[in-house]
């Protein structure tokens, strides 16, 4: 998926700008190389004293509404098979999990 799609990460937005920087369920469908763009973008721009906080779903979403999937079904799938799968741009999810 195109990075440019993440116009966030391209703020032209002062160093040292910004005193919140949140994100709710919102970086699991984000590819890693935009990721990593984003939050140094956001680092940037966040006061020294500032705060930011993320909650990602970490689960795999098929799993959601349905308790015969495990909250961790991603795994199971070949690079392949997961994109295929989920690396579109209408359902992309990234497998970064910790």
């Amino acid at each position: 998926m195109p990075n440019h799609l993440y116009r966030a990460a391209r703020l032209e937005w002062p160093e040292t700008s910004v005193d919140f920087h949140i994100s709710n369920s919102t970086l699991e469908h984000i590819p890693p190389e935009a990721l990593a763009e984003l939050l140094q973008s956001a680092h940037r721009m966040l006061k020294p004293a500032g705060l930011a906080a993320y909650h990602i779903d970490n689960p795999d979403h098929s799993a959601n509404g349905n308790p015969c999937i495990s909250r961790v079904n991603f795994l199971q799938f070949e690079v392949e098979e997961w994109l295929r799968r989920y690396g579109n741009s209408k359902a992309y999810l990234n497998r970064l999990r910790t």
